[in-house]
C-alpha cells in the first residue's frame, strides 16, 4: 500500500523541522519521507513468521560427583 500525500507532507515537515527548517530542500525532504514511509508499509505488510513448535525437555540425567564416577573408564 501506498503512503498518501497528507502522510507524506505530514513526514517531510517533521524532516524540515528536524534539519532546522532550510530552504529550498522540499523535494528532498518529500521523497526521503516518501521512502521512509514506504518502507515501513512493506515491514507491516510482511507476513509475521509462525512462532515455533516446542519440543519436549531432555530427559533428566544424574548430577554430582556419583554420576562422574560412573562415566569414569576403568582399565
Amino acid at each position: 500500500m501506498q503512503p498518501t500525500d497528507a502522510q507524506i507532507r505530514e513526514r517531510s515537515y517533521f524532516i524540515w523541522e528536524r534539519e532546522g527548517r532550510p530552504d529550498g530542500r522540499d523535494w528532498d525532504h518529500w521523497l526521503r519521507a516518501e521512502g521512509e514511509l514506504r518502507a515501513e508499509k512493506s515491514v507491516e505488510a510482511a507476513p509475521k513468521p509462525k512462532p515455533r513448535r516446542r519440543t519436549a525437555p531432555a530427559p533428566a540425567t544424574q548430577d554430582g560427583p556419583a554420576a562422574a564416577a560412573s562415566k569414569v573408564r576403568k582399565r
